[in-house]
Parts: structure tokens; sequence; C-alpha cells
């Protein structure tokens, strides 16, 4: 027979989850944090602040949300409610290769494709175009 698991069964693997997960947020002291409740639409905790990945973890392991995100900016005041007093710093380079529009084939070699269109973003666009290290590249 199958588990059949509660709700309260999702919030304790959640949280089991966090506990054992090592984050690994460049600059989190500088990134706002946010979070989606459980049985709420969308993301309405937001402007959230952590000094380390240890912080973020231990927090979430203590109250599991349904899901995590940080920023892509970089700001001198995340906690800052107004995005335009946060004082952006910088910001991350992100480029999301989705493969819900690949035709044909399985799964595996859409997997496959998905990969020869990064390494040719990395090695043309980012490498050999922009200049960008290699050691710089995050995947």
């Amino acid at each position: 027979m199958d588990d059949i698991y509660t709700k309260k069964d999702i919030y304790d693997l959640v949280r089991d989850y966090y506990s054992k997960v090592d984050f690994d947020i460049p600059l989190i002291q500088r990134r706002e944090i946010a979070f989606q409740n459980w049985g709420e639409a969308g993301i309405r905790d937001r402007h959230r602040y952590f000094q380390t990945n240890e912080d973020l973890k231990r927090y979430l392991s203590q109250v599991p949300k349904a899901a995590a995100f940080h920023s892509v900016g970089y700001y001198l005041d995340p906690l800052e409610k107004q995005f335009s007093k946060k004082t952006l710093k910088g910001f991350d380079f992100i480029f999301d290769i989705d493969a819900d529009n690949l035709q044909g084939e399985d799964y595996l070699e859409k997997l496959g494709e998905l990969c020869l269109m990064a390494k040719r973003l990395i090695d043309t666009f980012l490498v050999k175009h922009f200049g960008i290290p290699k050691e710089n590249i995050r995947i």
C-alpha cells in the first residue's frame, strides 16, 4: 500500500529538508529574501534579511515555508520595503533555459539539448564574446 501523507507530514518533511540543506547564496547579507507561506497564493512574506546562509537554514528549519526565494539584486538595505530606497549595488546575470518549447523526442534527449544550449551560451557568448572568466560562472 502506498504511503499517504497528511499536511503535517509534508510540513515536517520540508522542515527536515531545510535542516539538512546547505544553502550557497553568494552575498546573502545583501539580498532580499522572500517566502511563500503555506496556504497562500504568491509571495507575501518578503523584504527579509539574513546575515549568513546558516542563519537562513536555521530559520527555515524552525519555521518551514512552502517556498523560499532570494533576489537577483544586491542591495545596501535589503530590509527596506520601498525598492527605490533599497539602493541597488549590483545584480546577478541569470539565464533560465526551459525545456517546454523543445519539440519531439523524449525527456533525456531534451535534457541533452538543454545542456548543449547552455554550453554554447557559456562558451560562445559569456566567455568568448563578453570575456567573462569561467570561474565567475555558476551553474
